[in-house]
């Protein structure tokens, strides 16, 4: 048998059964207890050496069928003889749901892999042992995950909060799921479930995938375990395709991308879920991209368009310089090489199958944004401005390169039509355009035609140094916010990550991955291959842009389109940081394969010192582990810390629908944020939420911390009994309160409220006299809660006097089943029973977007939008029990439909070719 036809074989063992082993130590070591990692990893590691042999001599016998029961034995075994090393055993059901779930990963792996014809050159076992390695690095890089118990701070708890609210309306037969609806998520907000959703989307799947075994919070910590595995095992098979023969390099620079320090960073440090969901994909758009620039091909425009979505949908921020990314490479191609009317036909019906595959995300969040309006204005109103200039520096750009006169006509318009409301840009490409002119009219042709191969670059820095030197005249003497954030960072995110990894400036690409970069930049002085040159251009732009160069980074930033900073917000770097990962990457591997292509002995080199190097790189992303570990030790005994009762709303999560005046960044009852409107007049309310008895008011005595005199302990402390709900009515003294005032008990419950001011509008709690003085809580464990009340100055008095009382506070018990308005669900639909006097709106507790349908007794309402833009619906004199359920509008469901046939039909035919392309070896073998 040939060579091919013995890797073909190896595969479908030690693939397989490795790759299987891997996942389901993820999900042993989950789903049951971190401490018997120990106890479980010497049968793990004997069972796969065992099992692995085994499948390896089943896989040479002519019946494939006994390697695959081999395997499901050696999945069997090694998940049974875990549970049997002292932690409890699976239920049968789990284990033949995970024997399932392993052998199809292992199946899906081994059709890639064999797709890709990964022949095995020495011996068989040198390509399953680079995969199970990365696997392996990648676990061991995020192994404080591997637990269910939650730890992190504000944005993981947020994250945390809306994973298990999709979790639960999934259970409950919701699907798709539009908007929040449970207690963790009851305002009805639409982030990051319509936002960035492939984070929660993968959590569903996991959910599934683990038998619905796991928390809410084991699902989230899973889903960084695994895009960090897939993030490796993907840049390694995009690179391996790009040059098969340099396998080793491939590795070396897979580990270097998921082990780059900014990577952990945005995890560990700053607990950015939504952006490292994109490392699993990012890959992808750099293969596309090359992939084009190597050869023009439908299937690389397939790989560019699948990639971007899938980043779009993790990360929105993190999308959009892709995309800009995407646009100068395949720009610079295409405006710089005599490009065919048949490249332009692909790259346009590229965009169109890209906006079938995005058509539910954008139309999704436009609908949303489209209700908040009132916010601000779109970021949409600089789109034409921002087509203008795009077209003008296309057009520039092909002018230097072909040296025609009538490329030089379009940036002349250009420049006078920006010259009213974009003024910098028309000075910008006035100046570039003036410099085009000299080039054809000045230069001779003999020179033009001599440096015909770098005119791209050329062009490139002639447009860059006109825009430098109009400079003085386009940019504002204010602050640029993103140039001085950038600048603040330098020299500190160049240094070694610092031990507790918990600064910003220890999100950095690191020192090896910039080496290989270099080795790229190195490459572009003598190559030819666009290839080569063209990702090391667009990489010098965005090192530039992490890099403060005097003059050049604030040129940069200053010219970032307004849509893409828009949706950045003032930390761009954070947001254009993974494509400079990526770009590193792919820049030097591509590089270190053009010089390893001009001498095998310098190929070799490159290849043991990149090796060599990837030790640096782990020791640096250790720092973020043993912050992990830390951090997992610090809160992981924080029992109460998600429970309903300490979920904050907080204002981020209202990304793109309209913010309420009630909105408190803080813990509220959901039993308490529905209201009766007046019916002729919603904007007045009939009656209060809680009904008042007399309160018994009584004073808040202030003591000083004896540790530290910012915080002040107030008394009396509170004690919750199981179940109780109380609410806490205030009245403020005139005196400054700036500071927070901070409810805390055992077991992690907390919750805090900012004064003056804990929310964004006039209705929300605060010190104010128009504002409202109530705060709401409860106990939903079945043991008394103690309670204690602290407020944390932000300034302390000139004169050091503190205050003998605080304010005055009277208590006051509650039922939810006897208010007003008795909230009897919240899932699938919002279900509640009123008792009105009169006709009056209900003003119910979600946020009002297009796509809601009301009942009110059995009888279809409309749903319309209240003052405070809350979903209301007209009620009658009486009792009448309202239904409120989001069933979305027919454009989204037009939307969703046109994406789901878009990916069903692009799955399609990416099966299809990868079924033809493993069965030709077998055909041409069997020839």
């Amino acid at each position: 048998m040939s060579r091919i036809s013995s890797a073909r074989r190896a595969l479908v063992g030690a693939h397989l059964i490795l790759f299987a082993l891997v996942w389901l130590a993820i999900g042993r070591f989950l789903q049951w207890d971190l401490s018997a990692l120990p106890a479980s990893a010497l049968p793990l590691v004997c069972g796969a050496a065992a099992m692995s042999a085994l499948a390896w001599a089943a896989a040479r016998r002519p019946a494939r069928f006994v390697a695959w029961l081999v395997v499901l034995a050696a999945v069997a075994v090694a998940w049974f003889g875990t549970g049997a090393a002292g932690a409890a055993a699976p239920t049968p059901g789990q284990a033949v749901y995970a024997i399932v779930v392993a052998a199809a990963l292992g199946l899906l792996l081994q059709l890639v892999l064999r797709a890709m014809d990964f022949t095995v050159q020495g011996s068989e076992w040198v390509e399953p042992l680079r995969v199970v390695t990365l696997a392996a690095i990648a676990l061991w890089l995020f192994q404080p995950y591997l637990t269910g118990a939650f730890f992190g701070g504000i944005d993981a708890r947020s994250y945390a909060a809306g994973m298990t609210d999709v979790l639960t309306q999934v259970k409950a037969g919701v699907f798709p799921v539009f908007v929040g609806q449970t207690e963790f998520m009851f305002e009805g907000v639409i982030h990051p479930i319509r936002t960035a959703p492939y984070h929660q989307h993968l959590g569903m799947l996991l959910d599934v995938m683990t038998a619905r075994s796991l928390p809410a919070v084991g699902v989230q910590h899973l889903t960084v375990v695994v895009t960090a595995i897939q993030a490796a095992i993907v840049c390694y098979l995009c690179l391996v395709s790009l040059a098969p023969r340099w396998r080793g390099l491939a590795w070396a620079m897979a580990v270097l991308y998921v082990s780059a320090p900014a990577v952990a960073g945005f995890i560990y440090s700053q607990e950015m879920y939504m952006t490292f969901m994109a490392f699993a994909w990012l890959p992808l758009v750099f293969l596309g991209n090359i992939r084009l620039i190597r050869e023009e091909k439908w299937s690389a425009w397939l790989t560019l368009a699948a990639g971007l979505a899938l980043v779009w949908f993790c990360h929105p921020p993190v999308g959009i310089w892709l995309t800009l990314c995407t646009a100068l490479l395949q720009g610079l191609r295409l405006c710089g090489a005599q490009a065919t009317w048949r490249a332009w036909k692909l790259a346009i019906a590229a965009a169109l199958l890209f906006a079938g595959l995005a058509a539910y995300y954008f139309w999704s969040v436009h609908e949303a944004v489209a209700t908040g309006q009132h916010m601000g204005a779109s970021p949409t109103s600089e789109v034409i401005p921002l087509l203008v200039l795009v077209i003008a520096l296309a057009t520039l750009l092909r002018g230097f390169v072909t040296g025609g006169w009538r490329w030089l006509i379009p940036p002349a318009i250009a420049t006078a039509l920006l010259w009213e409301n974009a003024r910098a840009d028309s000075l910008w490409i006035g100046a570039a355009t003036l410099a085009g002119v000299l080039w054809v009219a000045a230069v001779p042709r003999r020179w033009q035609e001599k440096f015909q191969e770098r005119r791209t670059e050329m062009a490139v820095v002639v447009i860059v140094a006109a825009g430098l030197l109009v400079l003085p005249w386009s940019v504002s003497p204010a602050k640029l916010a993103p140039f001085e954030l950038v600048r603040n960072l330098f020299p500190m995110n160049f240094a070694p990550v610092s031990e507790p990894a918990t600064v910003l400036s220890d999100l950095q690409v690191g020192y090896v991955l910039i080496a290989a970069w270099l080795v790229g930049v190195a490459a572009l002085l003598v190559s030819r291959s666009l290839e080569v040159r063209l990702p090391v251009i667009v990489g010098l732009f965005w090192m530039l842009l992490f890099l403060p160069t005097p003059g050049i980074t604030r040129f940069l930033l200053c010219h970032v389109p307004a849509p893409v900073s828009a949706i950045s917000s003032v930390s761009l770097w954070l947001r254009y940081l993974p494509a400079l990962i990526g770009l590193c990457a792919f820049t030097g591997f591509l590089g270190a394969v053009f010089w390893a292509n001009r001498s095998a002995r310098l190929g070799l080199i490159l290849t043991t010192v990149f090796c060599a190097a990837t030790v640096w790189s782990l020791l640096e992303s250790a720092k973020f582990v043993r912050s992990g570990y830390r951090a997992v030790a610090g809160v992981g005994a924080h029992l109460d810390l998600h429970r309903p009762e300490n979920v904050t709303q907080f204002a981020y999560i209202f990304a793109g629908v309209p913010l309420s005046p009630y909105l408190v960044n803080g813990v509220t009852d959901y039993h308490l944020e529905s209201r009766l409107l007046k019916g002729d007049d919603p904007t007045a309310e009939l009656g209060e939420t809680v009904p008042s008895s007399a309160p018994a008011w009584e004073s808040v005595s202030v003591a000083v911390d004896a540790t530290n005199s910012s915080w002040l302990n107030l008394s009396p402390r509170l004690v919750l009994g199981p179940g109780e709900h109380w609410l806490l009515r205030f009245r403020f003294f005139d005196q400054p309160y700036n500071g927070v005032l901070i409810f805390r008990g055992p077991r992690g419950w907390y919750r805090e409220y900012q004064l003056p001011a804990a929310g964004f509008g006039l209705k929300s709690f605060g010190v104010a006299p128009a504002r409202p003085k109530t705060i709401a809580l409860w106990n939903s464990s079945a043991e008394p809660q103690p309670v204690e009340m602290v407020f944390m100055r932000h300034t302390i008095p000139p004169d050091g006097q503190t205050p003998s009382d605080f304010a005055e506070i009277a208590m006051q018990r509650y039922d939810p089943a006897t208010l007003p308005i008795r909230t009897e669900q919240l899932v699938p639909s919002f279900r509640a029973t009123v008792t009105a006097k009169e006709p009056a709106y209900l003003e119910t507790l979600r946020t009002f977007i297009p796509g809601y349908h009301a009942t009110v007794n059995g009888r279809s309402r409309p749903v319309e939008a209240s003052p405070n833009y809350k979903a209301m619906v007209k009620l009658e004199a009486g009792e009448n029990r309202v239904e409120l359920r989001y069933v979305g509008t027919k454009t989204l469901w037009a939307a969703l439909v046109v994406s789901a046939l878009t990916w069903l039909g692009l799955i399609f035919v990416a099966l299809r070719s990868l079924l033809r392309r493993v069965a030709s070896p077998a055909n041409s073998a069997a020839a």
